[in-house]
């Protein structure tokens, strides 16, 4: 699980370099090989959790290998204006990505499913995680309405990655971040709901996260931080979520 972990957010310096990107983890490799076991070398590009958010038109940096999106909106009015553009440069960096990462690949390690961003923390993303909370209080209906915008961009997203994949050899499934999983899974996460209460996330991103999963045959949840404990009803509630991943064992 480690291993996995590393992949999604380690090398971000190299998100324009894809054969320095497979470079970096070559002796993770070996070092996995060595335990003679069933676990798959894999890879996904290393964009973090920016990716949407620079393709929608945010800032992007690099800070301590880690590729952040800085917050971007300003006003509510920008909200119909949030596009899943493909042809935008962020987006077009991620293609070619898995195009060359595939390329690299074959008879070497398998290319996964990347990480969709959940609608909340796309919105955390977008107007600053502080921010969002304060803004559950002092405009909860515009909140709702960038929930709703999020929540399209979100399922696309999660569309598309598979688009990108598609001819790879998937042996009648598809390969997401801990090996073999069933045709169409999603991999998504939600890390910016460590912020809200059980009530908060009950009105704001629990339907958020319900309308995602249920787009989708299979899911995977991915959590990274034990304070998420109080919300993990709500996350069993979620019936297309088969797998919740934590990196962390207390949660």
């Amino acid at each position: 699980g480690r291993l996995a972990f590393c992949y999604a957010t380690k090398g971000c310096k190299y998100y324009q370099d894809p054969k320095g990107f497979v470079q970096y983890y070559e002796d993770a490799f070996r070092r996995c090989s060595q335990l003679q076991d069933d676990t798959i070398p894999r890879l996904r590009p290393p964009f973090s959790h920016a990716l949407i958010a620079g393709i929608l038109g945010a800032e992007v940096e690099l800070v301590n290998d880690v590729l952040w999106a800085k917050p971007m909106l300003e006003s509510w009015d920008q909200i119909e204006h949030l596009t899943l553009d493909r042809s935008s440069p962020w987006a077009r960096c991620f293609q070619n990505f898995y195009r060359d990462l595939l390329g690299l690949a074959r008879g070497n390690f398998a290319v996964t499913v990347y990480e969709t961003q959940g609608p909340g923390d796309l919105m955390a993303a977008l107007r600053g995680p502080e921010q969002l909370c304060l803004d559950c209080y002092d405009s909860p209906d515009e909140v709702k309405r960038l929930g709703r915008k999020c929540l399209e961009i979100s399922k696309e997203f999660g569309r598309w990655q598979h688009e990108l994949i598609a001819d790879q050899d998937q042996h009648g499934g598809t390969w997401i971040t801990l090996g073999w999983a069933p045709p169409g899974s999603m991999y998504f996460c939600e890390h910016s709901i460590v912020s809200y209460s059980p009530d908060t996330y009950r009105e704001f991103i629990y339907p958020l996260d319900k309308g995602l999963t249920d787009s989708f045959e299979h899911c995977m949840f991915v959590g990274y931080c034990h304070t998420a404990a109080p919300l993990m009803d709500f996350y069993l509630g979620l019936k297309k979520v088969e797998v919740i991943q934590s990196c962390e064992a207390n949660l």
